[in-house]
C-alpha cells in the first residue's frame, strides 16, 4: 500500500450517470446531531508573536458541545488565517453528508480525491475506494474553496541563525510539593521558545565556582495573569475569585469537583508572599492561549493566600519542573544561576532559596473571646501535612510553639512565645488591633501566620 496526498478538490471531476451505477444507486446518508463536534481547537505557529505556538477556536451551533476537536499544524499562519482554517476543518468534520456507491470496472483509475458529478450536478469527492468484483467508493460533499495560504514575505520569516532561543529558568521557592514533602530542593522551571533541547542548569556563589545542578528535558508550562487576583478563603471553595490566565502552547482542560478537591491540574501563581498553590475546577478558554478558571481551591499544602496583581507569573506543576541540587549551607544564600543548552547561555541571574516549604502551616480557627471581666482570650488550632485528615484515626496532638504579634498600624505592641493553643491578651489592646499567630518550626523559624482583627 502507499499513502498519498492530494489538495483538496485539485483532483479531476469524471461524470457519472445513474445508468452506470451498481447494488441500487448512490445512498446518501447524514450524521447524526449528537455525533457531529461542536467546536475544534487548532495549534499552529503566530509569525505575527514571534513564532509563538497559539490555539484558536471555531465553534458550530448545532454541534455537541462536549465534544471537541484538537487539531496541531505546525505552520506560520496569522490569526485571521489560523480562524479561517479551524472554521474549514470544522465544517468539513461537521458536515453530516456522506455517500456509498458502487461503479463498474472503468472507474479503475479513480483515486481519492478525485470527484464524481452525477445527474443532479452535485460534485462528491471520494474518500475511499475497494477493489472486488466493482468498486465501491465512499464519498463526501466536495468542499467549499478555501483561499490560497500566502506565502511567508522574507521579513516575516524567522529570525537568522540556530533559530532556537537563549534558555531561560525560574527558581520557585514554594509550598510542599504533593509527594514529596522531604524533598527540600528548589523547583526549577526551563523557559525558551523554540525549546533549544536539555538545558543545563548552573549554580555557585560566584561565576567561577558554578557548577551544574539539574538537568532540564521539557520547558515548562509558565504563563502570566492577565487580571489580578483577590484574596480568596482557605479550606473551601473559592467561587466569587477568578483566574485569568494567558499560557501559551498549554491547554487547561475543566475538571471535575472530585479531579479539583485532588489537585489533578495544580498551578503555582506568584504574589507577595511567595507562591501560593492553586487547584481549579472549570477552565473557559476566552481568547488566543488566554483562560478564565473558576471554582478554586486556594492556599493548598499550606502556602500562602495573597493577591497577585496583573502581569505576575503563573506556572503548571508537571513532572516538566526539574529540582536543583543545593547544599544546607547554601540554604539563605545569594547564588548566580545561568541555563546553558547548546552553547547558548543565559544571563546570569541572582536568586535566593529559603526553603519555604518546611515553614509551619499557618493556625486556623484563630478566634478571640471576652470573658466576663474583660479578659481577652486568642484560640487556634494548629495544622500541618503529618496531621491526620481521617474521620476513622484519632485527633492528632493539637500542640506546639507559637508565637503572638499584637500590632496597632505598623507599631508591634507584643512578641510573645507560648506553648500552648490559647493566650490571654494584656489589657493594653483596642479595637482595630490585629494579632498573628505562627507556629515555630523544627528549623525554629516562625511559619505562616494566621491574621485576626480586634
Amino acid at each position: 500500500g502507499a499513502l498519498v496526498l492530494s489538495v483538496i478538490n485539485a483532483g479531476p471531476v469524471n461524470e457519472v450517470v445513474d445508468a452506470e451505477l451498481v447494488d441500487g444507486g448512490l445512498l446518501q446518508t447524514r450524521k447524526l446531531l449528537d455525533k457531529v463536534p461542536g467546536a475544534l481547537r487548532l495549534t499552529y505557529i503566530d509569525g505575527a508573536e514571534d513564532y509563538q505556538p497559539a490555539t484558536i477556536e471555531a465553534r458550530v451551533p448545532h454541534g455537541d458541545r462536549g465534544m471537541v476537536l484538537d487539531v496541531s499544524m505546525p505552520l506560520v499562519l496569522t490569526e485571521a488565517r489560523a480562524q479561517s482554517v479551524a472554521d474549514f476543518m470544522l465544517g468539513q468534520a461537521a458536515d453530516g453528508d456522506e455517500a456509498n456507491l458502487g461503479l463498474p470496472l472503468k472507474y479503475l483509475a479513480l483515486e481519492a480525491g478525485d470527484g464524481l458529478r452525477d445527474e443532479r450536478d452535485r460534485i462528491w469527492r471520494v474518500t475511499r475506494l475497494t477493489d472486488r468484483a466493482q468498486i465501491d467508493v465512499e464519498l463526501r460533499p466536495e468542499a467549499p474553496a478555501l483561499e490560497e495560504v500566502r506565502a511567508i514575505t522574507p521579513q516575516d520569516a524567522a529570525p537568522t541563525g540556530t533559530g532556537l532561543a537563549v534558555p531561560d529558568i525560574l527558581l520557585i521557592d514554594g509550598p510542599i510539593i504533593p509527594g514529596a514533602s522531604d524533598d527540600a530542593r528548589p523547583l526549577l522551571a526551563g523557559i525558551g521558545q523554540p525549546w533549544p533541547g536539555p538545558v543545563s542548569v548552573s549554580a555557585g556563589v560566584e561565576e567561577s565556582s558554578l557548577n551544574v545542578r539539574a538537568e532540564i528535558t521539557d520547558p515548562a508550562g509558565v504563563g502570566r495573569l492577565i487580571a489580578p487576583l483577590s484574596t480568596g478563603p482557605l479550606g473551601r471553595w473559592d467561587m466569587a475569585s477568578e483566574l485569568v490566565v494567558e499560557m501559551p502552547a498549554e491547554q487547561l482542560p475543566s475538571l471535575s469537583a472530585q479531579a479539583a478537591l485532588a489537585s489533578a491540574e495544580p498551578l503555582l501563581v506568584q504574589n507577595s508572599q511567595g507562591w501560593e498553590l492553586v487547584s481549579y475546577r472549570d477552565a473557559e478558554l476566552i481568547g488566543q492561549n488566554q483562560y478564565r478558571l473558576t471554582g478554586l481551591l486556594r492556599g493548598l499544602q499550606g502556602s500562602e493566600i495573597a493577591s497577585a496583581q496583573s502581569g505576575a507569573i503563573c506556572v503548571r506543576l508537571d513532572a516538566r519542573l526539574q529540582r536543583g541540587k543545593i547544599a544546607s549551607n547554601e540554604i539563605g544564600l545569594n547564588l548566580l544561576w545561568q541555563a546553558e543548552a547548546r552553547g547558548l547561555l543565559s544571563d546570569l541571574q541572582i536568586a535566593r532559596f529559603d526553603n519555604k516549604a518546611a515553614l509551619s502551616f499557618s493556625p486556623v480557627h484563630l478566634r478571640s473571646t471576652i470573658s466576663s471581666d474583660g479578659t481577652l482570650t486568642l484560640s487556634w488550632v494548629r495544622r500541618g501535612m503529618e496531621i491526620t485528615d481521617s474521620w476513622i484515626l484519632p485527633d492528632s496532638p493539637n500542640e506546639g510553639r507559637f508565637n503572638v504579634h499584637l500590632k496597632r498600624g505598623v507599631s508591634l505592641l507584643l512578641d510573645v512565645d507560648v506553648e500552648a493553643i490559647s493566650f490571654g491578651l494584656p489589657d493594653i489592646w483596642q479595637h482595630g488591633d490585629e494579632v498573628l499567630v505562627g507556629e515555630y518550626g523544627p528549623d525554629g523559624r516562625v511559619g505562616h501566620q494566621a491574621r485576626l482583627m480586634l
